[in-house]
């Protein structure tokens, strides 16, 4: 399913549009709070609302991860061309 949700992202993005997000990093703020958090869950001290804001970072960071791939590989065939079927 999320791979469906790459796929119609990527397809709507621009070739410097991919560069873009290919190069998006987290910031030094989300990484410090995603630190903080990961900290606690193995100290099992995680609250409930943390635990929620854990899930979502989390789901956020994999989803980025996944456009950042599929834009690596969007970036590597030749302008214009279509991308091979699965």
């Amino acid at each position: 399913m999320l791979l469906s949700i790459i796929d119609a992202l990527a397809e709507c993005l621009d070739r410097e549009s991919v560069r873009r997000v290919v190069k998006l990093r987290l910031d030094a703020g989300v990484l410090k709070r995603l630190a903080e958090l990961s900290q606690k869950e193995n100290l099992r001290t995680l609250a409930q609302e943390e635990h929620a804001e854990l899930a979502l970072l989390a789901a956020w960071q994999e989803l980025i991860v996944a456009l950042q791939q599929k834009g690596r590989a969007m970036l590597r065939r030749p302008t214009g061309s279509k991308p091979s079927s699965r």
